[in-house]
């Protein structure tokens, strides 16, 4: 299963300004540049705060879509764009959001993090631009990774908005380390190509973190398959069942098709692909 970076903690890496700093890059665009740049901004991040994903990829421009497609991508609280840094020509911006997320393992009041974007202006429109893997500078620790959030280094540490550091006793959640919560069993399994009775599958979730976990379904409903999990809060060391049945009487499928889930609080994606 494709491990890709939780937007959770991808944004928390993003280049913040400070406030001098912020003053510095103001530049002003004629109003109603700045409010059509805006408007597409807060479109975007609202599907991202109601979990609409798939709505938020037609905020993107053509070459980024499959990097936002492969991503994982997490829901957010609330958000706040902060700064536009513009170009000389007002086409492309650079747009500061502050997003409200809760950070785990950093306690459960919501932090408001930076989170650093591209955009560009074409086809009477704005669209956000996602740096390709390939563009992105590798450093000799580890490879600058980009994201439809900004770039970062696998495995860095996150140090939240602020300064603040969590006490020793408290480590500070790396990728790595929310990857190491929890393990699917598989990420994909097979139905048989004909099939005259209801056929199930199942995969199994396991909790390794040290609190309860939730398991949230994020894919619209496929004709003919019954999703359904065995208990979908389950506490730490137990596994959850995922049950996939196939109703050959409501649709005959072929293919491929992908369910995604969501496991809160530590907002990570996963998904299982159903093959016939």
């Amino acid at each position: 299963m494709t491990r890709i970076t939780s937007f959770v903690f991808m944004f928390l890496l993003a280049a913040a300004a400070a406030p001098a700093q912020l003053q510095q890059l103001a530049r002003s665009a004629p109003p109603e540049v700045d409010e059509a740049l805006r408007q597409r901004v807060e479109g975007f991040y609202t599907h991202f705060q109601k979990g609409e994903f798939r709505q938020a990829e037609n905020y993107l421009d053509e070459e980024s879509k499959d990097a936002f497609y492969n991503a994982k991508k997490n829901r957010i609280m609330a958000f706040e764009v902060k700064t536009i840094k513009w170009a000389e020509d007002f086409r492309s911006a650079n747009v500061l959001v502050a997003c409200h997320t809760i950070v785990p393992m950093l306690g459960s009041a919501p932090l408001a993090v930076p989170l650093a974007s591209d955009w560009r202006y074409h086809d009477d429109s704005w669209f956000m631009h996602l740096t390709k893997k390939e563009d992105v500078e590798m450093s000799e620790d580890a490879p600058v990774k980009a994201t439809p959030f900004g770039q970062m280094q696998a495995g860095q540490e996150v140090v939240p908005p602020g300064g603040f550091r969590p006490p020793p006793q408290a480590p500070r959640p790396t990728i790595e380390s929310l990857a190491e919560m929890y393990q699917v069993s598989a990420d994909a399994v097979r139905f048989p190509a004909a099939a005259d009775e209801p056929v199930t599958r199942q995969v199994k979730v396991k909790n390794n973190s040290m609190g309860k976990l939730k398991i949230e379904r994020y894919t619209r409903d496929i004709p003919g398959i019954e999703v359904s999990v065995d208990q979908p809060e389950f506490d730490s060391g137990v596994d959850a069942t995922i049950s996939f049945t196939y109703h050959p009487e409501t649709a005959k499928l072929g293919g491929r098709y992908r369910v995604d889930f969501m496991l809160m609080p530590i907002s990570q994606m996963f998904e299982v692909y159903l093959d016939f």
